[in-house]
């Protein structure tokens, strides 16, 4: 069989080594400078390898660095993309209980409306698709995540009739069942945080909880609607959620301000132990409105975290992520039953893509059409190094470009390096650590 060095091979050197990573396969390889130049001087016919350094040859076929010269890699990834997207094995629901919050944050996104409690009917409704989705036996787990506006408003009307019937009906069909909240953690309290603990002990419930800064920056940003500050009462209620046994993400949203008073948050959090901290994750997030920051000095304030063993963030360029909304097995349903697939925009019915029948049907429109054509069909982007790491941006970004003749991500030479080699390094830093 004839073969060819994959184009997605990426070198970096390192030290008396080079790295050699493949951003399709994920494969990385240290080698020696004699490896490295075997491969260069049999790169237009790599099979030759096999007969000078069979060991090389077949690691190098393994990771994906060769290929049979037949192959289309690129269509074969997004086969694979597809197939994974299409997954009968898993769906996500992310589900609006309201569109009403008790916060009123100065860079939300969302209109926040009094009022928007999500209906008996359309409670029914969710219900209804969570037991479609269960006879399925393909499905082997559903996953609820309860987003908004601010969710636990309604933790008792809607959430926990939602969460029962999607227990009783997992536990039925033998199905795993995943439940995450994004919340601003205020309205947490002792009695639901102890009625999700027996949910959390069978699997491990995921918080998503933001903090703008340190106590006072944090309460200058985020105060309840009559004003009231709320850093101390979300540090409490996150520490609650841990020693729960529970799992955190702690969302930093930070500006050039902020950024810094963001090392002080860690004296609130040393008095958990080994074992807590392991289920506390520090995200850093860039506030979107506001003016880019140095990657570097983000880097020096994660590094106080790292020091304390807490886990932080993956640099964002290193990150293999695939956005739900690309995924035809995620869906977003809204308190009055309109279906969506992002989040990060407003949930109007201009945008939605979509309708949830009350027998549980999805009703999907031409947007929702839209979105799924466009998520393989750049030339530009199919034809990119990093195609595999980037994606060309998420569908939602794909359907608000105005062109299509260049980086949607306006993406350098540079910038792609930067990619692929923060990736390979995460990776042998995740080798070495096993």
């Amino acid at each position: 069989m004839k073969y060819k060095l994959s184009k997605y091979n990426y070198l970096l050197s390192r030290d008396n080594s080079t790295l050699l990573y493949n951003c399709a396969s994920d494969g990385l390889l240290l080698l020696v400078p004699q490896l490295v130049e075997l491969i260069k001087q049999n790169a237009e016919q790599p099979e030759c390898i096999k007969n000078i350094h069979e060991d090389l040859f077949q690691a190098l076929e393994a990771k994906g660095f060769i290929v049979s010269d037949e192959k289309d890699e690129i269509e074969s990834f997004i086969d694979r993309l597809k197939e994974e997207e299409s997954s009968p094995a898993k769906f996500s629901i992310i589900i609006n209980p309201t569109m009403d919050c008790n916060l009123r944050c100065w860079y939300c996104y969302e209109n926040h409306t009094q009022g928007t409690i999500m209906s008996s009917q359309v409670i029914n409704s969710i219900k209804n698709l969570i037991h479609k989705k269960l006879e399925n036996p393909d499905l082997k787990e559903l996953h609820l995540s309860f987003f908004g506006g601010e969710p636990l408003i309604q933790f008792r009307k809607v959430i926990q009739p939602i969460l029962e019937h999607a227990i009783a009906g997992c536990d039925e069909h033998s199905v795993k069942l995943g439940v995450s909240f994004t919340t601003n953690g205020v309205l947490l309290n002792e009695q639901m945080m102890d009625w999700l603990k027996p949910v959390n002990d069978k699997q491990l419930i995921g918080w998503q909880i933001t903090l703008d800064g340190y106590r006072e920056l944090h309460d200058k940003s985020r105060r309840t609607v009559d004003l009231r500050p709320t850093y101390d009462i979300i540090v409490k209620n996150i520490k609650s959620l841990v020693k729960r046994g529970m799992t955190v993400t702690v969302r930093f949203n930070y500006t050039a301000d902020s950024l810094e008073s963001f090392v002080d948050v860690l004296q609130d959090f040393e008095d958990l132990s080994e074992d807590e901290r392991r289920q506390i994750h520090f995200d850093f997030q860039q506030v979107w409105q506001a003016n880019r920051i140095d990657e570097d000095i983000v880097k020096s304030v994660k590094t106080f975290f790292l020091q304390e063993n807490f886990e932080v963030g993956l640099e964002q360029v290193a990150s293999r992520y695939r956005c739900y909304a690309d995924k035809e097995s995620d869906i977003v349903v809204n308190y009055n039953g309109d279906l969506y697939k992002c989040t990060a925009r407003e949930f109007n019915r201009g945008l939605r893509e979509g309708v949830l029948l009350e027998n549980g049907e999805l009703v999907w429109n031409n947007l929702y059409k839209r979105r799924m054509s466009v998520k393989y069909a750049n030339s530009i982007c199919k034809a990119c190094r990093i195609y595999p790491l980037c994606f060309g941006g998420c569908s939602q970004r794909q359907l608000e470009r105005e062109r299509t003749d260049s980086c949607p991500r306006k993406l350098s030479e540079e910038d792609k390096d930067k990619m692929l080699r923060t990736r390979a390094l995460w990776i042998l830093q995740q080798q070495n650590k096993t």
